[in-house]
């Protein structure tokens, strides 16, 4: 409930033109409206919110009013429903004592963005703290928060979930302090949704689960796809973070879960993404190092194999084939037979094609040697890192449960049991079903009535999950047990082998969700 006194009501009345019997304008008279007017402005306005999202206006009576008022002007005070305004969205909602007049009397300063009233009838004075901003957020305790992450600053819009109002549409900083007083506005019973759950969207999670909050996660192709059924064709953060809010609240079938890791998951999920890096490092200067080759002598580059590590050693010591050669066969035996382990047969191979090629008379230069050289070296290193965050998995996958009971599933090894385990929760699937949709291994049925009836392989799914489950499965080729029976049946059938091994992955993934829940090993039957 808040006061205003009634000069803006008496004023907004005196605004209003008059007019005479001949339709023609005339000033207000000094008389009894006048009388009435200068007691309204003295007199306070009570301010209650109504259905809804209306507010209503009643002059409150008071003795010394009364008293003062012997001709009965204002008796039968007028009591009105006045809705918020619209003539634009806030900037933002400012909870109770904070605002203008807060920062008036010393108390809080008022918030950039807050939303002010713009001066129409339904807001009062201009410049003045908006009036709705109380009632709605006390009233909308039940809303969800739309999040649109960002490096330095997210923009959040809160939507209603009874009415569908919007509430709020504000940037903010990528820090606990403003993401905290922007949650306080909801309340515990609010769902906070973001479009990133790691990296950026981190904190945002994080500051929604220590204030009690629901939190979810939407896709950024479904948010893509959600955004071009909204209309117009801008591209904003405002749009972005008004998309996610009304997806969440009219499809929540497109929210997936954005669960907290616990203390083991991570121990899994962070050293597997550390392998990731150096993998995928090393296999762009090995197709940088191909082309290098390529485009002196294809015969050279057949020749070379960048998945030994011998070969490796040899290439970041002597550089390319001129290097190579330029050190001689005595030179070249001793460093890749004494000191890197290969084979006499394959050091001699790879010093004849380097030879070879020297000969040849193609543009070997310098430049060359330098720039093989530089990438052989990019690759050892890379590998060697990889092989060191390999190493220091071992430990945690040796003490969680799930790892070591997965590991007894036909076909599953170390690197497809510490993919499941760091990219699955499995306590938000309820079935293998589920399961399998999140990795892609689920067919693709496409129905019309009459005219279509097809399945197919899905695209979709965790990349990173469904192929070492699939690959895997080329292990269970022949393998007496069920799953290379079941592989021997789908190629009889006349199925493909691609096919044939995704539905062995498919069928072993029913396994593997068993053994995931219970967290007990596989037994053959």
């Amino acid at each position: 409930m808040r006061e205003f006194m009634a000069e803006s009501f008496g004023r907004n009345r005196s605004r209003q033109p008059l007019l005479d019997g001949k339709g023609s304008r005339r000033r207000q008279s000094s008389g009894r409206n006048h009388s009435r007017t200068e007691a309204f402005r003295s007199r306070p306005i009570t301010v209650r919110p109504g259905s809804a999202g209306s507010f209503l206006f009643q002059l409150d009576s008071q003795a010394d009013h009364d008293e003062a008022d012997p001709a009965g002007l204002l008796a039968d005070p007028p009591r009105m429903a006045l809705r918020p305004c619209l003539s634009r969205r806030p900037g933002g909602v400012l909870p109770p004592g904070t605002g203008a007049a807060a920062k008036a009397d010393g108390n809080l300063p008022a918030r950039k963005g807050a939303a002010l009233q713009c001066g129409c009838r339904s807001c009062g004075p201009r410049g003045q703290p908006a009036c709705r901003k109380d009632s709605i957020m006390e009233a909308a305790r039940a809303i969800c928060i739309g999040f649109d992450v960002g490096k330095s600053a997210h923009r959040a819009c809160a939507v209603s979930r009874a009415s569908g109002e919007m509430l709020f549409n504000e940037a903010l900083e990528d820090r606990e302090g403003p993401i905290d007083e922007t949650l306080a506005l909801a309340g515990e019973g609010a769902l906070v949704v973001v479009d990133q759950k790691r990296s950026i969207g981190a904190l945002a999670l994080e500051r929604a689960r220590a204030a009690g909050m629901e939190v979810a996660y939407l896709p950024g192709l479904a948010m893509k796809r959600a955004r071009d059924m909204f209309p117009g064709a801008a591209k904003t953060d405002e749009m972005d973070a008004e998309v996610i809010a009304r997806t969440a609240i009219g499809m929540p079938r497109c929210l997936r879960p954005a669960a907290e890791d616990a203390d083991s998951g991570a121990e899994v999920r962070l050293p597997a993404s550390r392998r990731r890096f150096p993998t995928e490092c090393s296999t762009q200067s090995k197709d940088r190092l191909r082309s290098a080759l390529l485009e002196v002598d294809p015969a050279f580059e057949a020749a070379v194999d960048l998945g030994a590590a011998w070969q490796v050693g040899v290439l970041s010591r002597f550089g390319g084939a001129l290097g190579i050669a330029a050190a001689g066969r005595r030179g070249h035996r001793a460093f890749a037979v004494k000191k890197s382990g290969a084979p006499e047969a394959a050091a001699d191979g790879l010093w004849d094609a380097a030879l070879a090629s020297a000969k040849s008379g193609g543009p070997h230069t310098a430049a060359e040697d330098a720039a093989v050289r530089m990438l052989a070296e990019r690759i050892a290193e890379d590998l060697a890192r990889a092989a060191s965050v390999r190493e220091s998995m071992d430990a945690p996958l040796a003490d969680d449960a799930v790892c070591r009971a997965m590991l007894a599933v036909p076909g599953i090894g170390p690197k497809a049991a510490s993919a499941l385990v760091a990219g699955v929760d499995i306590g938000l699937l309820s079935s293998h079903d589920k399961l399998a949709s999140f990795t892609g291994l689920a067919p693709s049925n496409r129905r019309s009535g009459t005219s279509l009836d097809s399945a197919s392989s899905s695209k979709a799914g965790n990349k990173e999950l469904k192929n070492p489950l699939v690959f895997s499965c080329n292990s269970l080729v022949g393998a007496d047990n069920g799953f290379g029976r079941y592989y021997d049946a789908c190629r009889a059938r006349g199925t493909g082998r691609n096919k044939a091994l995704k539905a062995v992955a498919r069928k072993r993934l029913k396994v593997a969700f068993a053994v995931m829940r219970d967290a007990r090993p596989y037994v053959r039957a």
